[in-house]
């Protein structure tokens, strides 16, 4: 009985431990199948050849426009204005040589007429001298014949007086007679002295007088203010009837032929513009001024621009703006007068324009698409299939791309730079040029 209950129980259990022995053997002797890793495909990108070409130094500033010149008319003389010309407001255009003002000019042509007639006075006195001076000359001449025939006589009186042939008295007569005649002569020979100081003398006044007509006649012609040059008016400040004094400021008037565009300029563009004027020969005359280069002032208005051509003329005199950290400039527009068309007619003070200078500067500058910069500042090319990034730096950034020093570049002419947006990228990614026509990365 417990035979054939153990044989019952182990029996089944035998069986099923030899199934799972079999099972087990069975399967470690079956070779698993050997895995294969599929290496990723390389992503495809688009890509453009690094062909660096020479490129130039694109400045771009704003500026305001300001006159070339401004000249404020003051009054030189005391009077009261009489007349002026019609029209003669701020704003309104003047030729140069119009007759603007006029302070009343009859106080210094009365001046001026008495210069005259003093002048003349003085002419007729050295008239006079000259007739003096002929008659003196004459008289000198009798007189000295008196003289001999006065001291002639008293030779004869004396030897007529040893010989006690004449009295004492006529001999007193003939020395009181060569005395006078003695005496006579010496005052003419004086009066024939003085002439010459008071020729010099007379001259000396209608010298005097020569100038006090030409002060006044200067003065008269302070009374006319004229225009300079071709302008408009900035400022009026009189009117017709006003007294005005020596200094008074009556105009101002802006010249119209030319403006200037006053614009800050940074301490790197500056070092482009020295940089540019070693290579072609264009140093200012003097380390202290800015290399005169050709510039474009645009004005924009209405949606469109326009242009007219100017020249980077000078720093402002201020030196760099301790608070900005610019230099002030002008540049020099020679006709502010626009084309006739739909555009502006002139540039206007106060305009705000845009200033372009492009440079060739001696260091020599590779400009890198901007399609191919990355946000980070790299650029990624292809070498030997993986993605490299490169660090450059950048001396300029511009509208087409980032200008590089060609001497300080890791970059060479002829690498396959990325322009692709790569969502994941890492330095050695395996990457592939999108060659096959419509390809797409």
């Amino acid at each position: 009985m417990r035979m054939r209950l153990l044989t019952k129980i182990i029996a089944p259990a035998a069986i099923v431990g030899f199934g799972l022995l079999a099972y087990f053997w069975l399967q470690s002797q079956r070779t698993p199948p050997a895995r294969v890793t599929e290496p990723p495909a390389p992503t495809v990108v688009q890509t453009i050849e690094f062909d660096p070409q020479p490129s130039d130094v694109e400045i771009r500033v704003w500026g305001t426009v300001t006159p070339h010149r401004v000249v404020t008319i003051k009054a030189q003389v005391a009077g009261r204005i009489v007349q002026k010309r019609d029209r003669l407001q701020a704003g309104r255009f003047v030729k140069a040589g119009e007759l603007l003002l006029q302070i009343d000019p009859e106080p210094y042509e009365l001046s001026s007429q008495a210069a005259a007639a003093e002048a003349a006075r003085i002419g007729e006195d050295l008239k006079q001298l000259a007739i003096e001076e002929s008659g003196n000359a004459a008289l000198v001449e009798i007189a000295t014949d008196e003289l001999r025939l006065a001291n002639k006589e008293l030779t004869r009186d004396k030897g007529l007086f040893a010989s006690k042939s004449t009295s004492e008295a006529n001999l007193d007569q003939s020395e009181r007679s060569a005395l006078k005649a003695r005496t006579a002569l010496q005052l003419l020979e004086t009066n024939r002295r003085l002439i010459p100081v008071r020729r010099q003398r007379l001259q000396v006044q209608l010298k005097s007088a020569a100038l006090r007509q030409k002060e006044a006649e200067l003065r008269l012609g302070w009374t006319d203010m004229t225009a300079p040059f071709d302008g408009v008016i900035a400022t009026d400040t009189v009117e017709i009837h006003d007294f005005v004094q020596p200094g008074d400021r009556l105009l101002e008037v802006d010249e119209a032929a030319a403006v200037e565009v006053a614009c800050d300029l940074t301490s790197d563009e500056l070092y482009w513009l020295w940089d540019a004027a070693r290579l072609d020969g264009k140093s200012p005359e003097h380390p202290l001024e800015i290399p005169p280069v050709d510039a474009t002032v645009t004005y924009i208005v209405g949606g469109r621009s326009f242009e007219w051509p100017g020249r980077l003329s000078r720093y402002e005199g201020k030196g760099i703006d301790s608070t900005t950290r610019t230099a002030p400039c002008r540049v020099v527009v020679a006709s502010q007068l626009g084309e006739r068309g739909d555009g502006p007619p002139a540039l206007i003070r106060g305009m705000h324009v845009e200033v372009t200078i492009r440079v060739q500067p001696q260091t020599r500058l590779w400009l890198v698409p901007a399609q191919a910069l990355r946000p980070n500042g790299q650029v990624w090319t292809i070498a030997n299939g993986r993605l490299r990034g490169r660090e450059i730096q950048p001396v300029r950034v511009s509208a087409n791309g980032t200008l590089i020093r060609a001497d300080e570049s890791n970059l060479q002419p002829g690498d396959q730079l990325v322009t692709s947006q790569l969502a994941s990228a890492f330095d050695g990614m395996p990457i592939r040029a999108a060659e096959a026509e419509g390809e797409q990365p």
